[in-house]
């Protein structure tokens, strides 16, 4: 994807409704390959603690997978329509004047579909491990897996809040 592609409104709206099929395909692959009782907690060695029946599992994955990355830009809708001196922006006068609150608007909601997106990832890479561990006899969940979801996620989420942050931090002269 070029970086055009990135900055269009419906960019991430795009990516998300893609994010959200590979979800419904991942809870069918899950339905079909998971156990009857399948290992869902870890602990630090790989060795799995926590177990909860395929249904349940499948129930949990599906509302994390289709509501959660929703939350983010959903809430920032609400949070929008309060007045103005609820919201917790930098140089919030600046950036919801009237004559810039609905650009504003429009730009912090598309940055919370950045976040679905980043969720609806975490999410189906999460569910990859834990398929992946429980595909084994006994199941077992890979460490650096986990370590590598962790920072990438974090470094990720990192990148999110720096982005926002740059956006509305300083009042542009001119």
């Amino acid at each position: 994807m070029s970086g055009n592609f990135i900055r269009q409104p419906r960019a991430p709206l795009v990516i998300l409704a893609v994010l959200l099929a590979a979800t419904a395909g991942m809870l069918a692959v899950e339905a079909a390959r998971l156990p009857e009782i399948v290992a869902v907690h870890f602990g630090g060695g790989g060795e799995p603690d926590g177990w909860v029946e395929r249904s349940a599992h499948l129930l949990c994955s599906a509302f994390l997978g289709f509501v959660l990355p929703l939350v983010p830009a959903g809430s920032m809708v609400l949070a929008l329509r309060l007045p103005v001196k609820f919201i917790n922006l930098p140089n919030k006068a600046h950036w919801l004047a009237p004559e810039r609150r609905a650009e504003t608007q429009r730009w912090m909601i598309r940055h919370m579909f950045w976040l679905g997106c980043l969720l609806a990832c975490l999410h189906l890479f999460a569910q990859g491990m834990i398929l992946a561990a429980n595909a084994q006899t006994p199941p077992r969940l890979a460490g650096s897996l986990v370590l590598g979801l962790t920072g990438g996620f974090l470094a990720a989420a990192a990148t999110w809040v720096m982005v926002f942050w740059r956006r509305f931090a300083r009042v542009p002269q001119g």
